[in-house]
């Protein structure tokens, strides 16, 4: 059979036309090479912009004892009494801990001249070697506040921890990248 105006010409062995792609241009190979750096940049930003978010609570700005003001971001904030509770004390049939409930009062002023939020759920306890997150209980299980400039509020920071355990320190923050205030939970 012979070759003519559009039919397709076979290579032996094969029984069609192979297709070979076009070769890249240079500045096309370019601009891949680039998206890729770029994208493998943004991956390893997002992989250090973790860390310093699971770091957050390592280090702290300030060190104090109950009592003492500590300024901790727009907020500074007083440590005022701690109180354990367990199973059965704490006036609400609601409110079981596992273990005991530990209950911090704290006086927290807004040093700013717009309204802050003080979330409770940023506050950290330090007892018996390990770190315990706060747990929604009291004023209707708000994790946060909402502060007018210049106000000060009463606040119930409640963590559950084993009964028993030795309680160390708050790790008092004002926000999700602050260093944050240790306070000591003895008055000596």
């Amino acid at each position: 059979m012979s070759e003519g105006y559009g039919q397709m010409s076979t290579y032996p062995g094969l029984g069609q036309n192979p297709y070979v792609p076009p070769q890249a241009q240079p500045r096309k190979r370019l601009r891949e090479l680039f998206i890729f750096c770029l994208g493998a940049a943004v991956g390893v930003l997002g992989v250090l912009g973790a860390v310093v978010v699971v770091e957050d609570f390592g280090p702290v700005a300030q060190q104090a004892r109950m009592s003492e003001m500590v300024t901790v971001g727009d907020f500074r904030i007083i440590v005022q009494e701690v109180e354990r509770k367990g199973p059965g004390e704490t006036g609400s049939a609601e409110w079981t801990p596992r273990g005991e409930f530990v209950f911090v009062t704290v006086l927290v002023q807004n040093v700013e001249s717009s309204a802050q939020t003080f979330e409770v759920g940023r506050q950290k306890l330090l007892a018996g070697g390990s770190e315990y997150d706060a747990v929604p209980l009291g004023e209707g299980g708000r994790m946060f506040e909402r502060i007018p400039p210049g106000a000060t509020i009463n606040g119930l920071v409640v963590f559950d921890v084993p009964k028993g355990t030795p309680l160390e320190a708050i790790v008092l923050h004002s926000g999700a990248f602050s260093w944050g205030a240790k306070v000591t939970l003895s008055r000596s």
